[in-house]
């Protein structure tokens, strides 16, 4: 099975940096995205030149800091302090035109800010999963056409047995990722989910996929357990062969 480990978040903050590049060094993480309008971005795009062998995409982020661009047509989904809002509330949102617009504008000042850093972007994937979201769909293809990136990340497809996910939700998000491979041209893994989620049902030979990007959070206090599991050799006890690849490989 060829597996993707992408760490999200890499310029949130130092300590976040800091856990991923130390995973990069012990080759247990092959890709990373960067949060753009993040305080720490310009430490991690500085260190990540040195890491050849690892893909560096881009976390589009409508729900956390300040937005790069200055424009009042983000006024919506912005805050009192002129912060993005939570993903709760960006949901509750309407879409207008003048939103979407503005939206774009941000995620091309986001890839923008990547590129002047020497960042080569090669996939997308956002903050808290909002590229998922329907209503953002449109936004985000306009976003992919401009920048002519072919690689991204699907919507969530690998859970645990327990959660008894239902069978219009998997629906949804089989016809979800049908689209954004299909309008547009873009290359995905077959499966993703958290380490903690694919660990489990790699474990018991669960899984049916080829591909499979496995998002993980180091540095983060909110995912221990994932954390906790990503250790070296941490693979060798599964009952599938593991290829470590990166999305440039893909």
């Amino acid at each position: 099975m060829v597996i993707i480990i992408n760490a999200d978040d890499l310029g949130a903050s130092q300590k976040v940096n800091d856990a991923i590049f130390s995973l990069m060094d012990q080759e247990l993480v092959s890709s990373a995205t960067m949060i753009a309008n993040a305080p720490f971005i310009k430490d991690a795009a500085a260190r990540a030149k040195s890491y050849h062998g690892c893909s560096f995409g881009i976390h589009l982020n409508i729900t956390s800091f300040s937005p790069i661009t200055q424009c009042s047509d983000l006024s919506p989904i912005l805050d009192n302090k002129s912060n993005f809002i939570e993903k709760d509330l960006l949901q509750k949102v309407s879409m207008t035109r003048a939103l979407a617009n503005a939206i774009l504008m941000e995620f091309c000042s986001q890839a923008d800010k990547l590129i002047s850093l020497g960042i080569d972007i090669s996939h997308i994937d956002s903050h808290q999963h909002i590229h998922t979201i329907p209503k953002i769909y449109p936004t985000l293809k306009r976003f992919q056409r401009k920048y002519g990136i072919k690689k991204a990340r699907i919507t969530q497809n690998i859970y645990l047995t327990e959660y008894n996910i239902s069978k219009l939700l998997l629906l949804k998000k089989m016809l979800y990722n049908l689209l954004l491979r299909n309008n547009y041209t873009t290359k995905t893994t077959s499966g993703f989910g958290n380490l903690t989620e694919f660990y489990n049902n790699a474990e018991t030979n669960l899984l049916k996929h080829n591909t499979v990007e496995i998002m993980v959070h180091p540095g983060s206090d909110n995912h221990k357990e994932e954390n906790s599991i990503l250790k070296p050799f941490w693979h060798k006890s599964l009952p599938v062969k593991i290829e470590l690849v990166n999305y440039h490989q893909l």
